[in-house]
């Protein structure tokens, strides 16, 4: 009688609750775009896997689209480091960073992945003067956003510019060069821009033994840390829960899942 009275109150709820014209229920469609992000991630991990970088990067950012999920995220990112592609590589790590939700491991993972961006690339701190706040900031002709503004963002070595434009007028201009492994701190303003001299960041390198880090296959050599192969994140995508890291058999170079 209870099942019978539950099912009763629970009918009229679901006719009220169902969209008109017999569209979709936003469960459902939640649910379909949940299993369709799983399908092209796993596509993406076997991109990955036979090290097709490009196809990967594409695969894992259909997949982003459709779920936003902190492991989505991170694949990308790796694969992006293996094309030189730093900066996109970086947006994907301050999501990370940024998710209250994402696992440890993951986080752990994501710290990893940074130092080696750290080390093998120079980064550019952005800080605009008083009388330019508010004022739009662009990286080689790129928009910023206001959280890679902020941000110490990686870049190919070489030269790059930086400007800052308002009312679609350019106020300041900057131009700098990148080198591996230096932080250059670039200030705009009304006045001539200055650019502080690079620092070079010493990025601490701790080789671990395997038997207590099972999911890392990491050398030195020459100072610098060295990832061989790819780190492939397998996760569960379920609709009404956070991604959560699966573990997975481990071999140099490569987790894999049976």
């Amino acid at each position: 009688l209870i099942a019978l009275f539950a099912s009763l109150i629970a009918a009229p709820a679901a006719a009220q609750l169902a969209p008109e014209g017999g569209a979709t229920p936003p469960a459902e469609e939640a649910e379909a775009r949940t299993a369709r992000a799983r399908e092209i991630f796993v596509v993406g991990v076997g991109h990955s896997q036979a090290q097709r970088w490009t196809e990967a990067v594409a695969s894992f950012r259909e997949a982003l689209e459709l779920r936003a999920a902190p492991a989505i995220q991170y694949n990308l990112a790796a694969a992006l480091v293996e094309l030189g592609e730093v900066r996109e590589a970086h947006a994907a790590l301050l999501a990370i960073e940024g998710d209250p939700e994402a696992p440890a491991n993951l986080r752990e993972l994501t710290a990893q992945l940074r130092r080696r961006i750290q080390t093998g690339y120079g980064r550019v701190q952005i800080e605009l003067a008083d009388e330019l706040g508010g004022a739009a900031v662009a990286l080689d002709g790129e928009p910023l956003s206001d959280e890679m503004a902020a941000s110490a963002i990686p870049l190919p070595n070489g030269p790059h510019q930086v400007t800052a434009t308002r009312d679609d007028e350019t106020v300041a201009r900057a131009s700098v060069t990148t080198h591996a492994g230096e932080l250059t701190h670039v200030v705009l303003s009304a006045a001539p821009v200055r650019v502080v001299e690079p620092v070079v960041e010493i990025v601490p390198i701790v080789a671990t033994p395997l038997a207590e880090e099972p999911l890392l296959w990491v050398g030195v050599a020459a100072g610098v840390l060295v990832v061989a192969g790819v780190i492939i994140t397998v996760v569960a995508l379920t609709s009404g829960q956070s991604a959560t890291l699966v573990e997975g058999n481990f071999r140099p170079g490569l987790i894999t899942w049976p």
